[in-house]
């Protein structure tokens, strides 16, 4: 009988330049450029201009057999802790930003005395002395420490990719390898303790808003003061010009300005651009671009955001799959918008998750996910109950985010006032559900303000159709369930489970279905169980899309093609030939 051992280990990638010291393209000459051969990174380069970006593959293990055996892994793990990510779900979740919570581990390591034979290209140069000007040699071995050196070389490890693996082995054999991907935000090294603590959070950290803006800070301003008539300026300080787009959107002070440039030179084709005041402008006013949209698709917004200003890899995005989210459920999400002032880009992305989107980190899958708040569609459901898999569920119902109103501010007057004050826009649609207002069900209001500068024309029945769904699913307290499982399903962030459980019964005591929402998961191996937090996903209607003209009748129809078609229900009885609730037209 086999023995299955759980094993992890982390990776970490550190920068190294992929060129020999003094061979072309690489000019530097040991004695004239420095007193020794680098240590392959740009701290330590000394012809920079040539510098080549490459990297190392660090493998940090604990001390047990089972691992491949290969060069670079050391054998100086201590211990893996870890903060699951939380996704907020529609943007519903007011103690969460719009992007959720940060997936977080941490590793520590034992900082060892190192030979520095794979870390470093001239280790062997180094005891000989031709690595040194001088030519005296010296052990490596014998100064510092691994992580002591590490830190030393590679001061910019902040952003780099770091990957957490785990698996099994299984009579002798790797299996279940599973590697999640991060980016590493700190290194603290013990000397006192000889130990090294590294953090670690999801792809999603780069747009945390001190990192990523949008616009980008501009740096340019004016040379010369304009008055309330002058359509061309010049931008100091000198040369400052090319850090600008050609053509584009800009505002001064608090008018914006459509513009042309060449140079430093700008010329002004519009003025008073967005219903902002036409006023004169003093020398040394700030030159900021706006990062501006016209009537732009939702899903291609939050690319431009995550891929342009936060620097994420658009490998990362699947842009198919958000392609397909947004042209089924929404398509009229067409945003116009302008945005004056460097703004946290998680700020942003938050702004428009109040429009029922959910963005989140699939660290698995490598990839960033998007979805409409919407009924469940094609997803796929996992069963779980008490006589299955449960092992233990508990449940809160967090009748605060309960909603009987939902406000929406839209079309804002001007766009340098402040964006969350309704007094800043020209309209406002309150959508109510009177039924659970009234003394018969809920009897008190439960409102929810939505205050969204992207919708700058408007788009009424846009506003209708987003505050019936918000509406619609948490009219109702939106419960979440905490269970514990086997670790037997592939169960990820907002995916679709199907709970029975004696926490949830119908007024004759029975086990009644709930359909959930995942919002956080995380597993463990030694025990080979996960736990998994969801939120309910019980929209009060039945929902469905005009169906094609060939389609047969709906006692005829299949149930995929029921659930993903609308039938007209008899206009007395309002149900369809077999009692099945009539749909709702979205």
């Amino acid at each position: 009988m086999s023995n299955r051992e759980p094993i992890e280990w982390i990776e970490i990638d550190v920068d190294q330049c992929t060129l020999t010291y003094g061979s072309s393209p690489c000019a530097a000459v040991l004695g004239t450029t420095g007193s020794q051969k680098c240590h392959n990174g740009f701290k330590t380069c000394q012809d920079k201009d040539n510098y080549d970006l490459g990297s190392l593959t660090y493998t940090f293990s604990r001390p047990q057999s089972g691992l491949p055996t290969k060069v670079g892994v050391f054998p100086v793990l201590m211990s893996v802790s870890e903060r699951s990510g939380v996704v907020n779900i529609a943007g519903t979740d007011n103690k969460l930003n719009g992007l959720g919570k940060r997936e977080t581990i941490n590793w520590t390591c034992s900082d060892i005395p190192y030979h520095d034979r794979y870390t470093d290209k001239y280790a062997n140069e180094r005891v000989s002395g031709a690595a040194q000007a001088d030519g005296i040699g010296y052990k490596p071995i014998d100064r510092g420490t691994l992580f002591g050196k590490l830190r030393a070389r590679w001061p910019y490890y902040a952003g780099r990719a770091a990957r957490y693996c785990t698996g099994f082995i299984d009579g002798g054999v790797l299996t279940g390898v599973v590697k999640r991907h991060f980016i590493i935000t700190d290194m603290d090294v013990d000397v006192r303790g000889n130990t090294t603590t590294f953090e670690a959070k999801d792809i999603l950290h780069l747009a945390d808003n001190e990192k990523a803006l949008a616009p980008i800070t501009s740096d340019g301003e004016l040379l010369a003061a304009i008055d309330t008539v002058q359509t061309e300026l010049t931008l100091t300080p000198e040369n400052i010009g090319g850090t600008y787009p050609a053509s584009g959107r800009a505002v001064i002070g608090r008018e914006m300005v459509d513009y042309t440039r060449v140079g430093d030179v700008v010329t002004i084709t519009e003025r008073g651009v967005a219903g902002t005041e036409i006023t004169s402008h003093s020398i040394g006013d700030t030159f900021q671009t706006v990062f501006t949209k016209t009537i732009e698709r939702v899903d291609d917004v939050i690319y431009d955001l995550l891929v342009n200003y936060a620097n994420v890899d658009a490998a990362f995005i699947p842009v198919a799959k958000w392609e397909a989210e947004i042209t089924r459920w929404a398509s009229s999400m067409r945003l116009t918008v302008n945005i004056p002032k460097p703004t946290g880009v998680n700020k942003l992305i938050g702004e428009l998750a109040v429009l029922g989107l959910s963005v989140w980190w699939d660290s698995e899958l490598q990839e960033i996910g998007l979805k409409i708040n919407r009924p469940p569609d094609e997803d796929s459901i996992f069963e779980v109950s008490d006589n299955r898999n449960i092992k233990d569920i508990s449940i809160s119902d967090r009748d605060d985010d309960r909603l009987t109103q939902v406000g929406f501010y839209s079309v804002i007057s001007d766009p340098t006032e402040n964006p969350v004050d309704g007094n800043s826009y020209s309209r406002l649609r309150q959508i109510v559900d009177l039924d659970a207002q009234s003394d018969n069900e809920f009897s008190d209001v439960k409102v929810r303000q939505i205050y969204t500068r992207w919708l700058g024309d408007g788009n009424e029945s846009l506003i209708r159709i987003l505050g019936k769904r918000l509406l619609n699913r948490f009219r109702w307290s939106p419960a979440r369930y905490t269970f514990t499982l086997a670790d037997d399903q592939d169960i990820r962030l907002t995916d679709v489970i199907r709970v029975n459980s004696r926490i949830a019964q119908d007024v004759t005591g029975l086990n009644i279905d709930r359909l959930m929402q995942a919002i956080m998961v995380k597993r463990t191996k030694a025990k080979h169980e996960m736990v998994v937090t969801a939120q309910t996903y019980q929209f009060d209607q039945r929902y469905g899309f005009i169906a094609e003209n060939t389609r047969l009748d709906y006692t005829s129809s299949s149930a995929s093609e029921q659930v993903r078609g609308v039938y007209f229900a008899d206009d007395v009885t309002l149900k369809m030939s077999n009692g099945d609730p009539a749909y709702q037209f979205i």
